[in-house]
């Protein structure tokens, strides 16, 4: 079937209005030129230290914090309701609150600055108006920067004065509100309320003046000392690592660690060239910064000596130059893009042609020392648009790259095609087209390239906003031939070919189970062939693993440990599934300085698109500004590119302020892996061959002698563009499924057996009534014409299969024989209604059934009275995994129809109750299916499914 045509909805309108009222906040309130202390001086660091001692000298004092509530905010009226605190600030007064309580300020003694601090500090936290309450004392009069956020409604006044009234309804997160205020000498009274309807309340306040000002600051030197601009950048750079941008506090500190960090670096380079002189001369000049730094530290040094700045210079100036004598960089030359972060911060939206932002192009840095000159290798060729992810040819003299033009002439400028380059500008080509977004590509050894796309259609599953699938695709070099290679149901990401030919890429994977924490590394061969788990399909930290690529030499894989719910930056890590495949054992942080966002918390920095020279030094982009939540925008500016090591130094390489630069590729060529040939397939039949091994080799015991079968279920992409409309059953967010039937296991385990090709699938085992003793909870998929053999069933990855003749493979490939009526499409009216009219209603049904159960198939809303009976007796009754289960994978008798209650009840001879084997066996379907009602997310055909009517078998 073709493909569900993606429409330009990723963002709905009341989120692009957000976006863009916060980012005109921000340049209208945090940019004036009024608030900005800058003082020129002869010299640029003159000007600098100038500027910044200005910035410290409006000394604050920012005193504690007081609250007072609940008053009533019943039917939204709290928010326009002038209660006491805004006619007068008593501290030792009562107040009459909500209901008629007695109320009086409270020290807010957790509260504090910079986090979202809660305000559900009552009994009754529902409908209630809260207000809060500090004095800031300032030495002068001063303007300063402010961010605050509310859960909902935010007022604020200053001095008297109101600041701002937003009536709405939120989460609290920081920076939802950007101001400039303008503070007296002396005593400012600054007042916030907060109004909600029901829920979690709370607020959030920072002072946002500092780093705003330093940067309006390094923009005017840039500005009026145009020719030590990558002086001001890379000093500017170590300063605010070391958290030194507004003086010399910790200068002390940072020469010490310095100076340990370039003694790892040079010892680390110097064994690399063993045997050579590399680094004498540098190995002198690091033994004389020690014995000086020596010198300095004794009781009388003081912090602000100007020998410590001084010092402290010419220990980072030597570190840099020892981190480019890196023998490594046997290129001098980067190809790179500029790019503004996308509108909406999601692992999916970033990728989305109608939420990119204009600016950039694709760049050639000519020195990765002296940060420059820049080459826009595009130019004015086309016109302004969002430039994605470059890849260089093996040969390095072409680029290919994802591009969306900001005019929309028509449908198809909405979306982001492929381009290719020549390096010399020369040979601009679109390659891709269509109503479709088309990026992440990669060439392949053939020259072929494989990329993503959203044209096989279908949506995700679990957002409330319109998210298009999008999976690896291929195409001939000239764009020709564009088929796609992966039939996953959920997103695919960032795909690189390893040096065994091999693609390496991130698929998301959640199959009856969490959404957050599946998005994982895999491998296929270029033609989709053999899609296999590489590291953390079962894994919940890190969420995700973006950007991989093999280390050179190695057999380890760079990633990125990323965040479900935000874009793809987090922190780097290299992965060795030779140790494991799971868990962090085989993980290398060559970051630790950033966390795993969101599976261990918010980081304040972060890094994107890592390339991996070494498994100890990187080229990265790297932001000293938080990886922003979903749905929240991120700074232009945010990335810069830079030289790293698993020792922690960082150097810059070129940044630019006003917008990110990503994606650092060496401009050199590249070592051409294996070509790995395609199988060929007969052209008649869109089928292949499934070889199990060992059904009981597992890493979960399974019982001998229990597995009779196989059964074969055909996953369904969503074709509804929205998560849980329609429902497909009562666990929410499912994946829709239909079973094509059972193939026979041997006794000594095995299975061959013949299946569709480019459809998604996965098996269960099952025992001699049919019913699942292990499941998949994932999926695969065939080439036409492929034989694709397995182990086990959830066998462990990293050991090869026993040299033993196996049984099935001595006879012709079974063919899956079809399950009862109401399989295949999944159908709860057709499958299970049956036999409880046979066998249940007599009882449960009629004017007074027993137990007020009704298990009748007479429709309800969305389902039948008996689905919804039987389901609302709850999960240990009817076992289903619910949305978002906590559970990674299943285990024998865990799962499904052997795991529950009524299965068990039934056995028992529930009042007298005999069931066949195919009633036992639809009743096996169903619970092993996770209890799905519908068998289609199509709201036609499931109102003919909901009248038990039958339906077409689905195409896609």
């Amino acid at each position: 079937m073709v493909g569900v045509r993606r429409r330009c909805r990723g963002l709905l309108l009341v989120e692009l209005l957000m976006v863009v009222a916060l980012l005109t906040a921000r340049a209208e309130n945090l940019f004036a030129e009024s608030t900005v202390p800058y003082v020129k001086r002869t010299t640029w660091r003159e000007t600098w230290q100038t500027s910044v001692e200005a910035i410290r000298q409006a000394d604050l004092t920012m005193g504690d914090w007081y609250y007072i509530g609940p008053f009533d905010h019943t039917e939204g009226k709290g928010f326009e309701a002038a209660y006491p605190p805004e006619k007068e600030i008593n501290l030792g007064k009562s107040y009459s609150g909500k209901g008629g309580s007695a109320i009086r300020w409270q020290k807010g003694e957790g509260f504090i600055d910079g986090q979202v601090n809660s305000l559900s500090l009552f009994k009754d936290n529902d409908n209630i108006a809260v207000y809060v309450y500090r004095v800031i004392h300032a030495t002068r009069p001063a303007s300063i920067g402010i961010s605050l956020g509310s859960d909902d409604t935010l007022t604020a006044w200053l001095n008297g004065e109101k600041l701002l009234a937003q009536n709405v309804t939120r989460a609290c997160a920081p920076d939802q509100e950007l101001l400039t205020v303008n503070l007296k000498e002396g005593e400012n009274r600054l007042i916030l309320k907060v109004c909600q309807g029901g829920g979690p309340c709370g607020f959030y306040f920072a002072r946002a003046d500092t780093a705003v000002l330093r940067q309006s600051i390094i923009e005017k030197l840039l500005r009026d000392f145009p020719g030590a601009a990558h002086e001001i950048m890379v000093e500017m750079d170590w300063r605010r690592q070391d958290g030194l941008t507004d003086g010399g506090e910790r200068v002390v500190e940072a020469v010490a660690r310095h100076l340990r960090l370039a003694r790892q670096l040079l010892e680390d380079l110097q064994q690399q060239g063993k045997g050579s002189s590399l680094l004498t001369e540098e190995a002198e000049q690091l033994l004389t910064l020690e014995k000086e730094a020596d010198r300095f530290r004794n009781p009388s040094s003081q912090i602000r000596n100007p020998q410590w700045e001084d010092l402290y210079l010419r220990v980072h100036r030597l570190k840099r130059d020892i981190a480019f004598r890196n023998p490594l960089l046997s290129f001098d030359k980067l190809l790179f893009v500029k790019r503004l972060p996308g509108l909406y911060s999601h692992m999916c939206d970033q990728y989305f042609g109608c939420n990119a932002r204009p600016g950039g192009g694709i760049f050639t840095l000519e020195s990765l020392r002296e940060g420059g000159p820049l080459r826009n290798i595009v130019g004015n060729q086309l016109p302004e648009g969002s430039f994605l992810q470059p890849e260089l040819s093996y040969h390095a003299r072409k680029v290919i790259f994802a591009y969306r033009q900001e005019k929309v002439e028509t449908p198809e400028d909405t979306f982001y095609h492929l381009y290719e380059i020549n390096l010399d500008g020369t040979g601009l080509r679109q390659l891709t087209r269509g109503q479709y977004d088309d990026f992440d590509p990669c060439y392949l050894p053939d020259d072929r390239v494989v990329f993503i796309s959203t044209r096989r259609g279908g949506y995700g599953r679990c957002h409330g906003r319109p998210v298009p699938l999008y999976t690896l695709h291929l195409m001939h070099a000239d764009g020709s031939g564009i088929r796609t290679v992966s039939f996953n149901e959920a997103n695919e990401w960032n795909p690189s070919v390893l040096e065994d030919g091999r693609i390496a890429y991130t698929r998301w994977d959640y199959v009856d189970r969490h959404a957050v924490h599946f998005q994982s590394l895999w491998t296929t061969l270029p033609s989709g062939a053999n899609p296999q788990a590489f590291y953390g399909n079962n894994s919940i930290n890190p969420n995700c693993t973006f950007h991989p690529r093999q280390i050179p030499g190695t057999h380890k894989v760079s990633s990125l440990a990323g965040a479900h719910h935000s874009f793809t930056a987090g922190s780097i890590i290299a992965v060795d599934n030779g140790v494991g495949l799971d868990g962090l054992k085989p993980v290398t942080r060559i970051t630790p300085d950033v966390s795993f966002p969101e599976s261990e918390g918010w980081p304040q920095t972060c890094y994107e698109t890592p390339y991996p020279l070494s498994e100890t030094y990187y080229l990265a982009a790297y932001s000293f500004d938080p990886i922003q939540t979903e749905g929240r925008p991120n700074p232009p500016g945010m990335f810069g590119l830079y030289l790293l090591d698993k020792f922690g130094n960082r150097e810059l390489i070129y940044r630019d302020i006003s917008i990110s630069s990503l994606d650092p590729l060496p401009l050199r060529t590249r070592h051409k892996p294996p070509i790995i040939p395609e199988v060929a397939a007969p052209a008649e039949r869109n089928e292949g061959r499934f070889i199990v091994l060992n059904v009981y080799s597992s890493t979960d015991r399974i019982p001998p002698d229990s597995i009779k079968a196989l059964r074969v279920v055909r996953l369904l992409p969503k074709q509804t563009p929205l998560a849980d409309v329609p429902r497909l059953g009562l666990a929410g967010q499912e994946t829709g499924k239909m079973v094509l039937g059972t193939v026979p296991v041997e006794s000594d385990g095995s299975a061959h057996f013949k299946a569709p090709a480019e459809t998604p699938l996965l098996f269960q085992a099952l025992d001699e009534q049919g019913m699942a003793v292990q499941t998949m909870r994932s999926l695969t998929y065939l080439r036409k014409g492929e034989t694709l053999t397995c182990i086990g069933c959830h066998e462990p990855r990293n050991v090869g299969p026993q040299s033993r003749s196996v049984q099935a493979v001595r006879r012709s490939p079974s063919t899956i024989q079809p399950g009862p009526e109401g399989s295949a499409p999944l159908s709860f009216p057709r499958l299970v209604q049956p036999v409880l009219d046979q066998h249940c209603v007599r009882c449960h049904g009629g004017a007074k059934p027993e137990s007020g159960l009704v298990l009748t198939g007479e429709t309800t809303a969305s389902f039948t009275r008996s689905y919804e009976t039987l389901m609302n007796l709850g999960t240990e009754m009817v076992h289903r995994y619910p949305v978002w289960t906590s559970i990674v994978n299943t285990t024998p008798d865990s799962f499904g129809a052997r795991n529950s209650r009524l299965v068990k009840m039934l056995k028992a001879g529930h009042h007298g109750v005999k069931l066949d084997r195919e009633s036992w066996e639809r009743l096996a379907i169903w619970l092993d299916s996770n209890a799905l009602f519908y068998g289609t997310f199509i709201p036609e055909e499931q109102a003919k499914q909901q009248r038990g009517d039958r339906i077409a078998m689905p195409l896609y």
